[in-house]
């Protein structure tokens, strides 16, 4: 299956940063106005990149975009230029299990998050892992195994210097903070199982906001 990443003119004029799921505070407001109602292959585009399948959602930096997607039994971490589009590097693991998913998941439906420098990217299917901006990594953290009715895809945000994830499906279900230099877990909070969630949580100062079936916990 091949899919293409598309960047519209107006997003990359703006050099707005993009670091995480859905945006600035997971809000999907970007800053500004003037984007384009309507963009593809021959309208408001720029550049167009070839990209391994997945459902995850790329985030940006001043310079750089970051996507996640799967090749066969390789799950992979891109880097491509803003400006340009063109490939920076590419980093693969091996997959450590292959979770039940839903027939139109992937094993990349987590957005990654950046810090402006690092990247990180969650996949159920192996955990945690951190690049730097040049493709080095910095730390690895497996993870699972997981069980859910879709598969995984709740995504990672940054808060304090941690990497932090919402683990929930039909066993154990916690979320949990790790030292984002160090791939360290630094606190667990359990959750109720058969939890089911797929959100991403919202940070809001110095509390961290996440849905669960029928409640909100902060």
């Amino acid at each position: 299956m091949r899919a293409y990443l598309l960047l519209s003119f107006i997003a990359l004029a703006s050099g707005e940063e993009w670091g995480r799921f859905r945006g600035p505070a997971g809000a999907g407001i970007g800053e500004g106005g003037g984007y384009p109602a309507e963009f593809g292959p021959g309208k408001n585009l720029i550049w167009k990149q070839s990209a391994p399948a997945g459902k995850s959602s790329p985030v940006l930096t001043r310079d750089a975009v970051y996507i996640t997607g799967e090749r066969g039994d390789e799950l992979v971490v891109i880097c491509l230029d803003r400006e340009t589009g063109k490939l920076r590097w590419e980093r693969a693991v091996k997959r450590s299990r292959k979770e039940t998913k839903h027939s139109l998941n992937t094993g990349a439906s987590s957005s990654p998050v950046t810090d402006g420098e690092n990247v990180y990217a969650f996949f159920g299917d192996f955990g945690l892992i951190s690049f730097n901006g040049q493709g080095k990594e910095r730390w690895r953290r497996p993870l699972g195994p997981f069980s859910s009715l879709w598969g995984m895809a709740s995504s990672p945000v940054l808060a304090g210097g941690m990497v932090i994830m919402v683990l929930d499906g039909f066993g154990a279900s916690y979320m949990a903070a790790f030292d984002s230099r160090t791939g360290h877990e630094k606190w667990r909070t359990e959750r109720a199982p058969f939890a089911l969630n797929y959100s991403t949580p919202v940070v809001r100062g110095e509390e961290i906001t996440v849905i669960g079936p029928g409640k909100i916990a902060g």
